[in-house]
C-alpha cells in the first residue's frame, strides 16, 4: 500500500473511530439517496446530523459540498468524499461520528410548483405556457446560443414530456440529439459542456499551504464545469475525486494530498537521475 493510500485511509477510520469515541460528538448519518434543495447540495440535504449541541448541529448542516446535479442527471457520493469535502472546508472531524449507508445517490432540486392566478380574461395566446422552440435547424454536439432558440406558446396537445419554459434553461447547454427547426426543447436533450472527457489526460492542480502543485492525470469519466469526477494518477494509479474547473483542468478536493504526492515522486527520481550523471 503506497504513502497516499495509508494516508486516505488512516483519514477515513480516523473520522469513525475518533468520532465514536467522543462523548459529545456530533453524528452523520448518510442517507441512501437524497435531492439537493437548492443549486448546492449540502450537508443537510444528504445526512441526518444529531447529537451535539443544537448551534453545532445547524453549522455542520449548512456546510457547502459541492453544485448540485443538473436536471434529468444524479450523482453518487461515497463517505470518503464526504469525509474529504469537510477537511477541505475547514470542519474538523474529530468529533464527528459517521453512520448509516457507505454512498448516496443525489438528485437535483424538485422544481418548483407552478401557481395559476385566475384573472381577467385576455386572449389565449396571452394565459397560454411559453416554450422554448429552435429557431433553426440544431445538430448533435451543438452549444445552445440566444440567437437559436425563442418563446412560443406551448401547444395544448402536447402535455407529457419536461419541456425547456426559459431561454436562459438552455443557452450553453450542449444538444444531445439534433433537433429540427420550430421543434419544442425536450430538457433532456440537453447537458452542460463536457470540459473533460474519459480516457483524455487532464491537468491536475492542487493547493495546499500555499503551494500550489499541477501534475497529469488520466480522466476516468466524463465531467462538465462544477462535476466532481474520478481521476486516476500516471504514478501509481491511484485514483481520487477531484472539481472539473475548465477545458482538460481539474482540482484536487482533498487538500492536493495525491497530486503534490506524485509530484514529489517525480522530482525525486530526476534529481536521483541527476546525481547518477
Amino acid at each position: 500500500m503506497t504513502r497516499t493510500s495509508k494516508t486516505k485511509t488512516a483519514l477515513y477510520f480516523l473520522a469513525i473511530l475518533v468520532g465514536s469515541w467522543s462523548a459529545d460528538a456530533a453524528e452523520v448519518t448518510l442517507r441512501q439517496q437524497s435531492h439537493a434543495k437548492g443549486s448546492l447540495v449540502l450537508l443537510g440535504d444528504v445526512a441526518d446530523v444529531t447529537s451535539g449541541s443544537a448551534e453545532r448541529i445547524e453549522l455542520l448542516k449548512r456546510v457547502e459540498l459541492f453544485p448540485a446535479p443538473a436536471q434529468n442527471r444524479s450523482k453518487l457520493m461515497h463517505v470518503r468524499e464526504l469525509i474529504e469535502l469537510l477537511v477541505l472546508h475547514g470542519i474538523d472531524i474529530d468529533d464527528l461520528a459517521f453512520s448509516g449507508t457507505r454512498t448516496t445517490r443525489i438528485y437535483p432540486a424538485a422544481p418548483a410548483p407552478k401557481v395559476v392566478t385566475v384573472g381577467l380574461q385576455v386572449p389565449a395566446s396571452e394565459t397560454a405556457d411559453m416554450v422554448v422552440v429552435t429557431r433553426r435547424t440544431l445538430n448533435r454536439g451543438d452549444i445552445i446560443r440566444d440567437a437559436d432558440v425563442e418563446l412560443q406558446p406551448r401547444d395544448p396537445k402536447n402535455q407529457s414530456f419536461q419541456v425547456a419554459t426559459e431561454r436562459h434553461a438552455v443557452v450553453g447547454m450542449e444538444l444531445l440529439y439534433p433537433i429540427r427547426e420550430g421543434q419544442t426543447i425536450i430538457l433532456n436533450q440537453l447537458r452542460k459542456p463536457l470540459m473533460v472527457k474519459r480516457g483524455e489526460l487532464i491537468r491536475v492542480r492542487a493547493r495546499a499551504a500555499g503551494v500550489q502543485v499541477t501534475t497529469t492525470a488520466k480522466a476516468m469519466e466524463d465531467g462538465a464545469m462544477g462535476d466532481i469526477i474520478i481521476v486516476q494518477s500516471l504514478e501509481n494509479r491511484e485514483q481520487y475525486a477531484t472539481h472539473v474547473t475548465g477545458t482538460q483542468q481539474v482540482e484536487v478536493y482533498a487538500a492536493g494530498i495525491v497530486a503534490s504526492d506524485s509530484a514529489s515522486s517525480s522530482a525525486h527520481r530526476n534529481n536521483q537521475s541527476t546525481e547518477k550523471r
